[in-house]
C-alpha cells in the first residue's frame, strides 16, 4: 500500500468534523514546502 492509499485511508476514517482541520492541515503543509522550494531558488 502506498503513502497516498494510507492518507486516503485514514482520512476516509476521519470523523467528519475532522475534516475541515485534517485539509487545513494539508494545506498548511503544501505551502510550507513550496515556500522552502522559494527559499532554494
Amino acid at each position: 500500500m502506498t503513502t497516498k492509499d494510507l492518507l486516503i485511508q485514514e482520512i476516509e476514517t476521519l470523523p467528519p468534523e475532522l475534516l475541515t482541520e485534517a485539509l487545513d492541515l494539508i494545506r498548511s503543509i503544501k505551502v510550507s514546502h513550496a515556500k522552502k522550494e522559494l527559499e532554494l531558488v
